[in-house]
């Protein structure tokens, strides 16, 4: 009994036909960018990335020189991404593909490990440079001051992983070249710093771990202080800026800091243009 020719399925119409693989493809990218382009029409651009804290870039001005040089359309780029709904939804996504399912050392730079989020790049020569030259200059005005000098190392030089970033044997060599005389005394702070040392999602230090960097100056510059006059205060918990430029759920950190009870000092009341005392 001849039942005719079955009619084929529309999957397997699509298997076999290329041409109209490619068609529906097109079809389906067209309707998501669409999508999108209204979404971003309707939606009210943020006055502020709060978890990038930035401004949104401005949408740049419309010049035949800003065109020639390229200097437009690589603002409007940034103009365009910044107002991009859901924005901090794609970047968390960006950051899970290359760092969890990619297993890339970094994204933009920004690397978690088992201290928390931190950020490896290299030094700034130029920058050590000038900042040395600085001190020597503010130095030429001070007339038998004995005159001390460090620098903070990176977090990164703290990790569990080794990254190609913050060098402090270069940055001490390029500070000494420059400040080579006997009136400066060169203070390392690399040894009394750890990775407990800083926050976990920013780049700064805790100030209540730093009791090392304390002591190592005071042993350097002859003076001794004693803790238990400070005490040690709770101002909530936050998120540094890593956190918000890796866009990954990381725990929140507590922010602490020290205050001494007895110390005060002058504030400058705007309303009234006097000085007033006022706590620490």
């Amino acid at each position: 009994m001849n039942l005719g020719k079955r009619t084929p399925k529309f999957s397997t119409l699509i298997a076999k036909n290329a041409g109209l693989r490619a068609i529906i493809s097109a079809v389906v990218f067209i309707i998501f960018i669409s999508v999108f382009f209204v979404f971003n029409l309707v939606v009210p651009a943020p006055g502020i990335l709060k978890a990038e804290r930035r401004i949104p870039a401005r949408l740049p001005d419309l010049s035949l020189n800003s065109i020639l040089s390229g200097n437009f359309t690589n603002r409007l780029d940034n103009y365009v991404t910044d107002r991009f709904i859901f924005r901090d939804t794609f970047r968390r996504i960006s950051s899970f593909i290359v760092l969890d399912l990619f297993m890339q050392t970094d994204k933009s730079g920004l690397y978690v490990d088992s201290y928390g989020v931190g950020k490896f790049k290299q030094i700034d020569q130029a920058s050590i440079e000038l900042v040395s030259d600085k001190i020597k200059t503010v130095a030429g005005f001070l007339d038998g001051v004995n005159i001390y000098y460090s620098f903070i190392p990176d977090k990164s030089v703290y990790s569990n992983r080794v990254f190609p970033g913050f060098d402090s044997e270069l940055t001490a060599r390029l500070m000494s070249e420059r400040l080579d005389s006997d009136e400066f005394s060169f203070v390392d702070l690399t040894d009394v710093l750890s990775a407990e040392s800083f926050y976990r999602t920013d780049l700064h230090w805790d100030q209540v771990m730093i009791k090392g960097v304390v002591d190592k100056l005071g042993e350097c510059m002859g003076y001794d202080v004693d803790f238990c006059a400070f005490s040690g205060e709770y101002a909530g918990e936050f998120h540094g800026a890593y956190a918000g430029q890796l866009a990954l759920p990381v725990k929140e950190d507590s922010l602490r800091f020290f205050s001494v009870p007895k110390l005060s000092a002058k504030y400058l009341n705007e309303f009234s243009g006097e000085l007033e005392i006022g706590s620490i």
